[in-house]
């Protein structure tokens, strides 16, 4: 029981913080997680607010098939939350995952982050690169990938990945 007398105790981060959570409009019970933007100190709605898969919520994957170029996962703010990729070259292959809705310029565009890929996978040997943040990674503006060769550089990928990006 916390403090308060209530029998809900609020969930606590990696640090053992307290982390704000309000409730869901929708059933009135769903907890719903609460940040604060680190940018604006705004405090924002959980995009994922409501993760029950009966009320239709949930992470939507985007099917990446043989990329080779820059695209658009998603063209509004929201949250990466994962993949699950395989990497048919005979090198490691990065993804390159950019927090904008603007142009990219491989090689100039500065990635929010990049997602290493071994090399040599096949559905058959299993090999491939699975990720899952628990809350996922807020993305302020829009999900934008691509494929290359080295982590921040300009040349894509001569066979393309395929899997899926996570996203909401």
């Amino acid at each position: 029981m916390s403090r308060s007398g209530s029998p809900y105790a609020a969930p606590t981060d990696a640090d053992r913080r307290p982390t704000l959570i309000g409730v869901s409009t929708v059933d009135g019970i769903t907890p719903v997680p609460l940040e604060v933007n680190p940018v604006t100190f705004r405090l924002l709605v959980d995009a994922i607010a409501n993760l029950n898969p009966a009320a239709g919520g949930g992470w939507k994957p985007f099917f990446v098939n043989n990329l080779t170029t820059t695209v658009t996962v998603s063209s509004v703010a929201g949250k990466f939350g994962g993949y699950m990729i395989i990497n048919l070259n005979s090198a490691p292959a990065y993804i390159q995952v950019f927090d904008t809705v603007g142009a990219v310029t491989l090689g100039t565009t500065v990635p929010t982050f990049v997602l290493t890929l071994p090399s040599n996978a096949t559905p058959a040997n299993g090999i491939a690169a699975n990720m899952e943040p628990a809350n996922g990674i807020l993305m302020a503006n829009g999900i934008k990938i691509a494929a290359t060769t080295t982590a921040s550089g300009a040349t894509t990928v001569s066979t393309g990945i395929n899997g899926s990006i996570f996203y909401v």
